[in-house]
């Protein structure tokens, strides 16, 4: 199997994001998103997994821009459960 090196690049001048390099070979992409994120609200979150095909989005109540630092085990409970559904 080939792997895809994909980046999301957040562009607020227009409010969206640019995607670069390709999904073709993408067979999951897991967006973890905090809800109390200020930076990159939960809107531009769900935008971004809209933007992405077969991207999963979960957003975590309390959780803010660095939510692997404060809601680690939360994170990896998120992208198990994914992993598991596919």
């Amino acid at each position: 199997m080939r792997a895809a090196m994909v980046f999301l690049l957040p562009n607020k001048t227009n409010g969206g994001a640019v995607l670069t390099g390709t999904t073709r070979d993408c067979r999951a992409v897991r967006l973890v998103w905090g809800l109390a994120d200020d930076i990159f609200t939960a809107t531009w979150g769900m935008e971004w997994q809209a933007r992405i095909p077969h991207a999963t989005w979960d957003g975590l109540d309390g959780a803010a821009h660095f939510l692997q630092d404060t809601h680690g085990e939360q994170v990896a409970a998120a992208v198990l459960r994914r992993s598991v559904q596919n």
